[in-house]
C-alpha cells in the first residue's frame, strides 16, 4: 500500500517536472502535499514550529526530505545551482531560460574565479581567511556579480559554494588557523593523539 501511494508521488512529481524545473525548495513542499494528498503524511510537515517538539512533524518531514534525497541519488532527480536559486530537474525537465540564464552564470563565474586563482595563487600556501577574502573581493569587485545575485543571502552562499568548490577542484594548499588546547597547539596535539 505504502509502496504504491510512494510510487503514485514519484510520478506526478516526474509529470510536473517534465515541464520545467523546480526551485529545490518548492519541489520539497510539493513533495509533501503530493504525500498528504496520497495520505502518506498527515500535513504536520507544515507545523515546523513544533519541530521541537512534535515527532510527527518531524518524522514527515525527514520521510519527504529522505524521499527527496532518494530521487536525487538514485538519479531520477537532479540538483543543479545557480547564483539565485538551486534547482531539481528530471531527465524530461525542460529548463526555463531564466534557470538556465542563472546556472549559465554560476559557472561562468566559477571559470572566471578559477583563473584568476590559479594565477595569483599558483601553488602557494594560504591562511584560509585570507582565501576567504580573496574569493569574496574578487567575486564582488571584479566580476558582475553584485548585479546578478538577487540579495546578501544568496552573495553569501554563492561565494561559499564557489570558494569551496574551487578550493577542491584546484587542490589549494589552504592552511586553517592553528588552535590551542590548554596550552598546546592542536596540530601538535593531533599528532600525539594519532601515536598513542
Amino acid at each position: 500500500m505504502l509502496e504504491q501511494k510512494l510510487k503514485n508521488v514519484k510520478a506526478r512529481l516526474m509529470e510536473e517536472l517534465g515541464q520545467k524545473e523546480m526551485e529545490k525548495e518548492y519541489c520539497f513542499d510539493r513533495i509533501c502535499e503530493l504525500m498528504t494528498e496520497e495520505r502518506v503524511l498527515k500535513g504536520k510537515y507544515n507545523e515546523i514550529e513544533k519541530w521541537l517538539e512534535d515527532k510527527e512533524v518531524q518524522d514527515e518531514t525527514r520521510l519527504a526530505a529522505r524521499f527527496q534525497g532518494h530521487l536525487i541519488g538514485k538519479q531520477d532527480l537532479k540538483q543543479l545551482f545557480g547564483i539565485n536559486n538551486s534547482y531539481v530537474i528530471s531527465k524530461k525537465t525542460k529548463i526555463s531560460p531564466e534557470a538556465q540564464a542563472d546556472i549559465e552564470n554560476l559557472d561562468r563565474l566559477e571559470g572566471l574565479t578559477k583563473k584568476y586563482l590559479k594565477k595569483t595563487l599558483g601553488r602557494k600556501e594560504i591562511l584560509e581567511e585570507d582565501y576567504e577574502k580573496l574569493v569574496e573581493n574578487y567575486l564582488l569587485n571584479e566580476t558582475n556579480f553584485s548585479v546578478l545575485a538577487k540579495d546578501e543571502e544568496r552573495k553569501r552562499t554563492t561565494i561559499v559554494l564557489i570558494g569551496t568548490s574551487l578550493q577542491y577542484q584546484l587542490n589549494l594548499k589552504i592552511k586553517k588557523p592553528s588552535k590551542n588546547i590548554l596550552g598546546h597547539d592542536e596540530e601538535d596535539l593531533n599528532k600525539i593523539l594519532h601515536r598513542i
